[in-house]
Parts: structure tokens; sequence; C-alpha cells
């Protein structure tokens, strides 16, 4: 099979580089499995004539020759660089050392800073026309109010009632109802697409019972059923798959070319699907790991084929921002 191998000033894209710090490990804290990712991703990638290497930050100015004008691509938490500064400098260190070999570096830390902000990437979502829900800023909560920590991952929320004081300092939203009704039981239902840039490789179908007490949807949350997930695949995503490409596309266009999962909220009374979140990630080793003993029963949950499709995706991402940078 031919591929388009995308060229800038004569010099063939042909290395891709992945850039860790040791700190955190070839992981990034949670943002890539290696021994996974790497397989598929190599092997997606062999037909075009691509390298994939990898190296730690305090291993990555012995690398750059060899990277003129080739992709760089930064691996870190980036709410760790927005809480920690020592951390923050580190990134920008690697990534000064990496634009001054290429203008291809994926991650920077002002997307970083971005993305881990929760209120920052509301304001530049809806200012894209990127669907979210409401922001609310006010002291008092005028509707029901979904309240999260601004700035983490994995933070205790809570829904504050109309009428009630909020805390300000909180990423306060409008509450979105996602309970879908599966054999008499409710479950409040989030979605994760897995995208590269504004192609969305796989959407992941997250679901946890209201018995719970909790609206917040977590991997570990979702029940091991076949039957409840791909009754709700079929009945959400599949209608939504359009919209949720055009929406994937619409915030690739604004944040640019990156590894992202997008937190979607599928509205249980119309056909609308809310951004709540966005964040740097290769692949979910999390929900991989929760639903393995489904193995093939979700047809969705192939993680391996959706790291393909991301590699796919990433050349075509690059290609588009090579031609960008070029004129």
């Amino acid at each position: 099979m031919a591929f388009f191998l995308p060229r800038l000033r004569g010099k063939s894209f042909r290395r891709i580089l992945f850039v860790y710090f040791r700190e955190l490990g070839p992981d990034g804290h949670g943002k890539m499995t290696p021994h996974f990712f790497f397989p598929a991703f190599r092997n997606a990638l062999r037909p075009y004539g691509i390298i994939v290497e990898d190296c730690s930050d305090e291993q990555l100015a012995a690398q750059l020759d060899r990277y003129s004008g080739q992709p760089i691509i930064l691996v870190y938490r980036e709410v760790h660089a927005a809480t920690n500064s020592a951390f923050a400098l580190k990134v920008a260190s690697a990534e000064a050392k990496a634009r001054g070999h290429t203008l291809h570096v994926l991650h920077g830390l002002s997307l970083g800073l971005l993305v881990a902000d929760k209120k920052a990437t509301h304001r530049a979502l809806q200012e894209a026309a990127v669907p979210v829900p409401k922001l609310i800023e006010q002291r008092r909560a005028s509707v029901r109010v979904f309240s999260n920590d601004n700035c983490s991952s994995h933070a205790d929320v809570c829904v504050v009632d109309a009428g009630c004081d909020l805390n300000q300092e909180r990423y306060n939203t409008e509450f979105i109802d996602t309970t879908h009704l599966y054999e008499g039981r409710h479950y409040h239902v989030a979605l994760r697409a897995m995208c590269v840039g504004r192609s969305c490789a796989s959407i992941y179908i997250r679901a946890r019972p209201i018995d719970d007490g909790s609206p917040s949807v977590h991997n570990k949350d979702t029940p091991i059923d076949a039957g409840l997930l791909n009754n709700l695949y079929r009945r959400i995503v599949v209608p939504r798959k359009a919209r949720i490409d055009e929406i994937c596309r619409a915030i690739g266009a604004r944040l640019g070319p990156a590894f992202y999962s997008h937190d979607l909220l599928p509205s249980n009374s119309t056909q609308d699907i809310y951004v709540c979140e966005t964040g740097f990630k290769f692949d979910d080793m999390s929900i991989r790991s929760h639903l393995a003993p489904l193995a093939d029963d979700i047809p969705f949950n192939d993680h391996a084929a959706a790291i393909e499709r991301s590699a796919h995706a990433l050349v075509s991402a690059l290609t588009a921002h090579w031609r960008v940078l070029s004129t």
C-alpha cells in the first residue's frame, strides 16, 4: 500500500521522537503505556518508512542533530506542570531545545498549561464554538451546578443546588443530566474520545450507577457488563458519531496537533454533546485493563486498533501542520 510522505523544504518526514521526563518515567505518569503503545504505533507507521524512538529529557540534547526538522513529542502530565514550577521549567527547557532544531514540537508548555486549567480550556473552546456546559461564575448558583477542582484529575466533585453558595475558585458549570436507563436501572454516562489533532481515533463508554451517589464517572466506576456497554454505545454513540467527529475537529482546530482525550457529556434529554474537559493522552490503560474481562464482547474497546488509527491521524495532522508552517 502506498502512503503519502509529507515533505518540508525537500526533507522527508522520517523520524518521530517521544521525550519523557525522568521523574515521571516513560509513561508520563499515566499518559502512555509504553509497552503497549509503541509496538502498535510503530507497526502502523512502518509502511510510511517512519522510525519511532524515545528518550528521556536528559538524553534529548544528544538526539537533536538526528531530529533536525523532524517531529518531537513531549510526554508529561500537564497538571503536574501547572502545579509544580520546577517541573514546568524542565518542560520549558526541553521544549526550547527541541524548537531550536525543529518547528514540529507537540505538547508544548503553553498548551499543557491551557488544558490543565479547566476554566481557560472552557473559554478557549467556547470561543471556537465548541459546545461546553455553561460556566457559572456567580457567588450563588442560579441553576444546579457541577463543581470540580479547576486544575487536577480524579479530584472530589460535588453537585450544588440552585440557590446555594459556590466556591468561585472551583470549576463550576451548569449540571448536564447524563443519566440513561438500561434494564430498569439508571446510569450516569460519560464518553471519552481519544484524538490526534482534529481526528477522533476511538470513543469509549464509561458509566456509573446513580445508586453510587455521584455523577462523576471514571473508568473504575464502569460496570463489567457487555450488554450494558454495547447498548449504551448503540444508543448514545452511534447516532451522535458524526457530531462527535465534528466536535473533535473543532477542538483540534482550536488547540492544534496533539494527542488528546476529550471527556464528553451526552445529554439524556436531547442529542446534544458537551465537552467538560480535555487533556493529553496517548492510550488509556485504565479502561483497557478494567474492561479486559470482556475481551472481544465490546468491539469499541479495541485499543490496539485505536493506536493504529492515531498513528495514521498523526501523519495527517503533521502533514497539515507542515504545510501551514511552510507557507
